[in-house]
């Protein structure tokens, strides 16, 4: 995956993370979408109840979907919640991340077909739209639907005419499905 973000997550954000280390009372993770970070799941935030061995909860190496609970921004701690994400949020993140990555690999093969390295060209690109949007998807979303424009963005015209072509040719590839208002 590709996408990152810069600074920490916010208070009650919901994130993805991998779990690094399983301790008797504790699970450290290192927070995926911000490079660098890390957190710290008590055993009371894993789940509801008594628990008597957290690995029949979490694995070493497993994606999770936390909730941000504390920020001690002096000690550099970021307390998660594995517990606290329903269901709902946790399918609508792993949802988010799902599309994040069919837009990084619509990219990818751009990048391939145009003979540029892939990383770069994503780099490149997402300093443009993560101006105005979170995720590449969203920036996609609205290419489909004609409200947005990459070259106002700031692309250049043959590259934001090869990107253009590429999401509006492949819309169902990336889940992006337009309905018509009446």
């Amino acid at each position: 995956m590709l996408y990152r973000r810069e600074g920490i997550p916010e208070e009650d954000e919901i994130i993805l993370c991998k779990v690094t280390k399983l301790f008797p009372n504790s699970v450290f993770v290192d927070i995926l979408e911000y490079p660098g970070k890390q957190g710290m799941i008590h055993i009371s935030e894993v789940s509801p109840g008594r628990i008597r061995n957290l690995r029949d909860f979490v694995s070493q190496d497993r994606q999770i979907v936390c909730k941000v609970l504390r920020i001690d921004r002096e000690r550099g701690h970021i307390d998660l919640s594995l517990r606290r994400v329903n269901t709902t949020q946790r399918s609508e993140k792993l949802e988010e991340i799902k599309q994040e990555l069919k837009a990084e690999a619509l990219i990818s093969n751009l990048a391939k077909k145009l003979q540029q390295p892939a990383e770069k060209f994503y780099r490149d690109l997402v300093a443009k739209v993560f101006k105005e949007y979170s995720h590449l998807y969203l920036c996609f979303r609205d290419l489909v639907t004609g409200t947005v424009n990459l070259e106002k963005m700031g692309l250049e015209k043959n590259l934001a005419n090869e990107i253009t072509t590429a999401v509006t040719s492949k819309p169902l590839i990336l889940g992006l499905v337009v309905t018509e208002l009446e």
